[in-house]
């Protein structure tokens, strides 16, 4: 069964998820929630973002964008990501 869904981080600001179901058929969103390609940082977008998600009731998903070259850098961005969606 396939579904569809889509990738939402700051590259699409304000992005209308309501409009994005109901016009076409998004099922779920993959939220952005920060990364570790620019020093370690929150999407500026993530809340915004998350509970737009959960007023809307959209199945939702996060994610870091690691730059990790590294066990210890990686431990770091692990560390900053479960900080960012505790």
């Amino acid at each position: 069964m396939r579904r569809y869904g889509i990738d939402i981080s700051a590259w699409q600001r304000n992005f209308d998820i309501e409009k994005a179901r109901l016009d076409y058929g998004v099922e779920f969103v993959i939220i952005k929630a920060g990364g570790g390609d620019a020093g370690l940082y929150t999407d500026r977008y993530f809340k915004r973002n998350y509970t737009l998600c959960e007023q809307l009731g959209m199945p939702k998903g996060c994610y870091f964008f690691s730059k990790a070259m590294t066990m210890e850098s990686a431990q770091k961005e692990v560390e900053y990501f479960l900080n960012i969606i505790k």
